[in-house]
């Protein structure tokens, strides 16, 4: 339990000193900490069925991803992994412990552990991918942030890095066989090399078993796939429309373009360098929404933003793992993974 400690004061660190930044450079003052429920009911009371909806889009990607593998997941199990997933990757530098969590949560309501495995990741991993290509889509179109250099290399950096891991094995599933004979050339070559050979085992392994772990989602069918991403989707709609709400509610005009920028900012707030992107995500308020709002209210936007879709993940995951159990059993798997 020393490590979890460790892990959820590392990101009230971080994320403290993000605050303390936007709000240092902003203007924000004490008078603005209740800025949220300052706004009108109906407001409230959307922005609170926004958050409930987050957790139930998640829950039916799980449930998605493991019809597609032959596995029924109930709706528990999918409860237990969402809110398991949630507090440890915002915890977990590179949430490194979110899939260990789901999968923990999976199989210990009655979901083998081998298919518990491939749920958790696929669903992560083609997940992140759809936030990623939309973000990319959003910017060609012209509708996200005007980034200045330094916001734009660390963004640029994170999605690039992210979106070759991702990538290699989703295209890799597509064409199984001749992907796997590629990984097995590349092996071969870099084994060659005088240097790195366990690293280099270690990371074709990690692409061979990225492969075929993927590969057997297209064994649901086309439907279930289609499925798959429309919950993809409705998951990263609802997280987008919580911090359009709260662009709107705060004077942003265009509907268009705040959904634009959140889009991009979400995807920012995944791949930036730190658990749940803490500290740097609250620091760049200004930077995203500056074009359509004021940089106080652009701070108070992203700071309401992550309390709802990060923060109060966090106070959930401690009461409910707290009842239901499962914390110890997690950092143990992670620590002998």
């Amino acid at each position: 339990m020393k490590r979890l400690a460790l892990f959820v004061a590392l990101f009230i660190v971080l994320a403290g000193g993000g605050i303390w930044y936007g709000v240092r450079s902003s203007g924000v003052t004490m008078h603005d900490v209740g800025a949220l429920w300052r706004l009108p009911v109906i407001t409230l009371v959307v922005l609170g069925v926004l958050c409930v909806l987050f957790y139930v889009a998640d829950m039916f990607r799980y449930r998605f991803v493991g019809r597609a593998v032959g596995e029924h997941v109930s709706w528990r199990a999918a409860l237990d992994a969402t809110i398991a997933n949630f507090f440890f990757s915002w915890i977990t530098p590179g949430a490194a412990l979110g899939a260990p969590a789901a999968i923990v949560m999976l199989g210990r309501r009655g979901v083998p552990w081998d298919a518990a495995a491939l749920i958790a990741f696929g669903k992560s991993l083609t997940g992140t991918a759809v936030l990623i290509l939309l973000a990319f889509l959003v910017l060609a179109l012209g509708l996200g942030p005007d980034l200045d250099g330094r916001i734009l290399a660390v963004f640029t950096t994170g999605i690039g890095v992210v979106a070759a891991m991702l990538l290699v094995p989703i295209v890799g599933a597509i064409w199984p066989a001749a992907s796997l004979r590629t990984i097995a050339r590349l092996e071969i070559w870099l084994l060659a090399r005088k240097r790195g050979h366990k690293l280099s085992a270690r990371f074709c392994a990690g692409l061979r078993s990225a492969v075929e772990r993927l590969a057997k989602l297209r064994t649901g069918g086309k439907l279930i796939l289609l499925l798959i991403l429309l919950a993809h989707l409705a998951d990263l709609g609802v997280l987008v429309a919580i911090a359009t709400l709260l662009a709107h509610a705060f004077g942003a005009t265009s509907i268009p373009q705040a959904i634009g920028i959140s889009t991009v900012y979400a995807a920012f707030t995944y791949v930036a360098p730190t658990p749940g992107g803490a500290g740097i995500s609250e620091a760049v308020g200004p930077a995203f929404y500056g074009s359509i709002l004021n940089p106080h209210d652009a701070v108070l936007v992203v700071l309401l933003f992550r309390a709802l879709t990060f923060y109060l993940h966090i106070l959930v995951g401690i009461v409910y793992l707290g009842i239901v159990g499962g914390t110890r059993q997690i950092l143990e798997r992670k620590k002998t993974a």
